[in-house]
């Protein structure tokens, strides 16, 4: 971006922007959404059923196989894994999750017959702006 300031969009009933990013801000700006277009492209090719963008910064991504959901957790960063049995007829699922504002929260939602273990992938830094 050589020398041009990104500014940060103020989010409707979250607050006012924290003002233009730092040359450190921009490369995990940059990280995050090209992780967003490659979700886009998963949409596209059915590798992900839906997607979900909260007002309050949570981005939900349900995808359809394990290799593409720990694919996803592992460019995200995400820390944390939870499974969920099988009950009342119902499929069991699991959830890779990590984030917190101001940086947005994530979780990857993956249904169906997982390989275990399943892993989680935490990074220290985190994605996102750092408070």
């Amino acid at each position: 971006m050589s020398g041009a300031q990104v500014q940060a969009a103020e989010v409707q009933g979250v607050g006012p922007s924290p003002g233009p990013l730092t040359a450190d801000e921009v490369g995990p700006l940059r990280d995050l959404l090209t992780i967003a277009a490659d979700v886009v492209e998963m949409l596209d090719d059915g590798r992900v059923e839906f997607v979900s963008v909260s007002a309050s910064g949570q981005v939900t991504v349900h995808v359809s196989g394990q290799g593409d959901a720990e694919h996803l957790a592992w460019r995200l960063g995400l820390g944390t894994v939870t499974e969920y049995a099988p009950r009342d007829g119902r499929r069991g699922f699991t959830v890779w999750s990590g984030g917190d504002w101001p940086a947005p929260r994530f979780e990857v939602f993956c249904n169906g017959n997982l390989v275990r273990p399943v892993r989680a992938f935490p990074r220290p830094s985190g994605l996102g702006r750092v408070a």
